[in-house]
């Protein structure tokens, strides 16, 4: 089966935001209200960054076109600091591939497109969040777990 890749242009706003839905619901989240929440809420902040050219995304269509496989990536600027002097980072996310063709390679290939992206681009630096099942994958790319702590705060509405 042969696969071609092509880049997210803005009429793929709704494509995008399907496919990271379809994500999120792999990665276990079912509450329907709150996932129909955050596609909104991503969908506003994604159109102006797809625009822009912030947020860059790639596609792989199988024969028939039918786009089967996402990724995407969010050039966030960054604090330069002492191993990496670069004002911009690479955020990888909303890397999704459709469960019949999960066996062949293909989110692999679109993470390989965008470190390949990057590094024609001067980004030197990437960050993701990947999921349990998918960090395989990145390990096996050379990406390493860091000592970034995390919390959240509540905060009114």
């Amino acid at each position: 089966m042969q696969f071609t890749l092509r880049a997210a242009t803005t009429a793929d706003l709704a494509l995008i935001v399907k496919q990271r839905h379809a994500m999120f619901e792999a990665m276990g989240y079912v509450n329907r209200a709150q996932l129909e929440l955050t596609d909104a809420k991503f969908e506003e902040w994604v159109e102006p960054k797809l625009a822009s050219g912030e947020y860059r995304g790639w596609f792989l269509q199988d024969e028939s076109g039918r786009v089967v496989a996402g990724a995407g990536l969010w050039i966030m600027e960054w604090v330069p600091h002492a191993l990496d002097q670069s004002t911009v980072r690479g955020n990888i996310l909303n890397v999704y591939c459709e469960p019949l063709y999960q066996t062949l390679g293909l989110t692999r290939q679109l993470l390989v497109e965008v470190l390949d992206y990057c590094r024609d681009n001067g980004i030197r630096t990437l960050i993701a969040n990947p999921s349990d099942a998918m960090r395989p994958v990145y390990d096996a790319l050379g990406f390493r777990p860091t000592e970034e702590v995390k919390i959240q705060v509540s905060v009114p509405n």
